[in-house]
């Protein structure tokens, strides 16, 4: 899954690799940053997906594609968790 391919990571792979960069910016850089960063998912992000890829903790946001020139782009926008 990455950027193009049209694929999709499962919500648990993808927090597990978000978990995992997070992880990496604490151990290198600082718990204090690795905690600030916003770190985003940059796979294939639609309607059909946002919900469960954006109810992750390390998921702080994602890149939506193609459906940002559909209707689909608003099932993205009601899937972000309320602060």
């Amino acid at each position: 899954w990455a950027i193009g391919t049209g694929l999709t990571a499962t919500p648990d792979m993808a927090q597990e690799t978000h978990a995992n960069i997070r992880g990496w910016i604490s151990d290198n850089v600082g718990a204090d940053v690795a905690a600030a960063i916003a770190i985003q998912y940059g796979g294939s992000m639609k309607g059909a997906n946002a919900e469960g890829l954006l109810s992750q903790p390390d998921i702080d946001g994602g890149l939506i594609g193609g459906a940002s020139l559909t209707m689909d782009f608003f099932k993205c926008i009601d899937a972000v968790p309320s602060a």
